[in-house]
């Protein structure tokens, strides 16, 4: 816990919380578990809110070492019934958040949901049946985008749209003071047990091609170059010197 994820391009360096993390040459391990005690990456307020148009990347697998983990997260941004929570522990429910699970339970699929939003017909949550077996101990690429345009989020594995939410309630709205890799915003869900390579996170909404693009080029290759200081990008690998990122 405490130990720096360095942003080698934004300068928003993120933390690791909780206990059991281990580092890689090429990764960070996520041991899963309980909420109260286990590792989980804490990114910065304001880091999504402070974008009309967004996308959020990221290299990760979903391991099973020690168990599925029941409401995984990949990542879940947005705050929660206790407010910001500055480390492991705690009581709370989820209020206002935008988050992609790696499990729906301890189940065989993928959630992206959207509380506290303006969601049409009233499902502020998208499944894709059986995608997290499938992917099981295998790095996959997820992104998630928000086009202020269209007002809709989308997510992406491997290149491919899964899912669309219609939410004219973007990442402005949300009050993103518990912007966390790996845990969350219900304190009774389980911490993901997952390795992140990378993580990178635009002031842009990516283009379909563009996204496909990025999986196929993998984690060590800035395609999509961004503008200064428009994006985050936290290489997890080794924790991301900066030897990696000879692009940006």
């Amino acid at each position: 816990g405490g130990t720096t994820v360095p942003d080698v391009i934004g300068g928003q360096n993120a933390f690791i919380r909780g206990a059991g993390a281990t580092i890689t040459a090429s990764s960070l391990n996520l041991p899963g578990g309980a909420s109260a005690t286990q590792a989980y990456v804490d990114l910065p307020n304001g880091i999504i809110s402070s974008k009309p148009s967004l996308t959020v990347e990221a290299w990760v697998t979903v391991k099973d070492d020690n168990g599925v983990q029941n409401w995984g997260r990949i990542f879940d941004f947005g705050t929660n019934s206790a407010g910001e929570i500055t480390d492991a522990g705690g009581s709370f429910n989820g209020t206002n958040y935008i988050r992609r699970s790696a499990n729906v339970g301890t189940g065989n699929d993928q959630r992206l949901e959207r509380a506290g939003g303006t969601i049409a017909n009233g499902a502020g949550n998208r499944d894709t049946t059986g995608s997290a077996a499938a992917n099981l101990d295998t790095e996959i690429h997820v992104a998630l985008t928000y086009d202020d345009a269209l007002d809709e989020w989308r997510w992406y594995r491997n290149g491919v749209l899964m899912e669309t939410v219609p939410d004219t309630a973007g990442p402005t709205t949300i009050a993103d003071v518990n912007n966390w890799l790996g845990r969350s915003n219900w304190a009774a869900d389980a911490n993901l047990n997952g390795e992140y390579n990378e993580v990178r996170i635009y002031d842009q909404t990516l283009t379909q091609n563009q996204i496909f693009g990025n999986f196929l080029a993998g984690p060590d290759t800035l395609n999509v170059v961004p503008e200064p200081g428009s994006a985050a990008l936290l290489a997890l690998a080794g924790l991301g010197l900066a030897r990696r990122r000879r692009k940006a």
